[in-house]
């Protein structure tokens, strides 16, 4: 009986591991990408269908692509989109498609600004979305101008 059900545990591991594999190679992922934080948003939400993404989905992306343009107060960064039209375009389209709230208008219109190449409040804007994650160490506390001047340029 014991042996029985070592075997049923056994092979539940492996249909589970199986499945995530399967999951992970439809996907396009990687190990080393999940690690070290690396996954952009694209490849962990299926962009081309029209379902609704959490508010905590638009806000990591917004974050990712701040951090881009920041510098932190610990001088650590954890994770970066590029700031770029493409990018914007997704966090636009995740951002519209959360319910009607402030926090949703709030957003679309700093990703508008950002889409602008307006940059001015990207301090602000980093800890306004920093601190809906309940963000701790990570504070922005100044522009990283070569970067922002960087994406400006490929915004324009």
């Amino acid at each position: 009986m014991r042996k029985k059900r070592i075997i049923n545990i056994v092979f539940g591991v492996y249909i589970l591991l199986a499945v995530v594999f399967l999951v992970f190679m439809i996907k396009g992922w990687s190990i080393k990408d999940l690690m070290s934080g690396k996954m952009s948003a694209e490849k962990i939400i299926n962009f081309e269908s029209n379902e609704e993404y959490s508010i905590n989905q638009v806000a990591i992306y917004m974050h990712k692509l701040a951090n881009g343009l920041i510098i932190a107060e610990d001088n650590e960064i954890w994770g970066t989109e590029d700031m770029n039209k493409k990018n914007l375009a997704t966090a636009l389209k995740m951002a519209k498609s959360l319910p009607e709230s402030d926090q949703r208008e709030d957003w679309i219109s700093i990703i508008k600004t950002w889409q602008k190449a307006n940059f001015s409040h990207i301090v602000d804007d980093h800890n306004t979305v920093w601190r809906f994650l309940d963000g701790g160490l990570g504070k922005a506390i100044k522009v990283n101008t070569v970067k922002v001047e960087e994406a400006e340029k490929s915004l324009k």
